[in-house]
């Protein structure tokens, strides 16, 4: 018999959901992506993720909302120059920053902290834990949660989403990000 009282919590801390590597200082050479990139030239890694969940998105518009965003991030990461799928932290700490700041994208208005975490952080942070889970990829730790630890605006966006997802009634608490090590 199960209880929601009874059922183990995740942390609310980012590095608990991290996976072993909480900074890229700590991923082995061995792992580092830049090892890959070769192998992903002319790949597209997010349409490979959107293509494989397809059947468990829950309705036409967590579609389109996964396409938006990733058309977006898509854009940002070619115009710094890197790979969606090796994306250093503090590209997304870039990414997440200018679409608050109402530099991507083709409406001309500040996004607020809920749009920014349900528009664009949620698919970026399913894409990478997607990523990190799929044997056809070599990613050892997730680079969304990586920028949210390191602090910044991603660490608000966090955050936002645990005060979304707490169901009783209660704020989270605030965690504080890493600063050293």
């Amino acid at each position: 018999m199960s209880d929601s009282k009874n059922r183990r919590r995740l942390s609310d801390d980012p590095s608990g959901r991290t996976g072993v590597y909480k900074r890229l200082n700590n991923v082995p050479v061995k792992y580092h992506l830049r090892n890959h990139e070769a192998a992903y030239s002319g790949m597209d890694a997010w349409n490979e993720f959107v293509e494989e969940r397809t059947d468990t998105f829950e309705s036409q518009a967590t579609y389109d909302r996964c396409e938006k965003s990733g058309q977006y991030y898509k854009d940002h990461m070619s115009d710094v120059g890197r790979h969606n799928a090796f994306t250093p932290p503090e590209h997304v700490e870039e990414y997440l920053t200018r679409l608050h700041d109402d530099d991507i994208g083709q409406f001309s208005c500040t996004r607020q902290l809920q749009t920014i975490y349900l528009e664009y952080f949620q698919p970026l942070d399913t894409f990478y834990t997607w990523l990190l889970w799929h044997t056809d990829h070599p990613h050892v730790c997730h680079l969304a949660r990586m920028a949210a630890i390191a602090g910044g605006f991603v660490s608000d966006v966090w955050q936002r989403k645990l005060d979304q997802n707490h169901n009783d009634g209660t704020v989270s608490r605030p965690w504080r990000p890493l600063m050293n090590g």
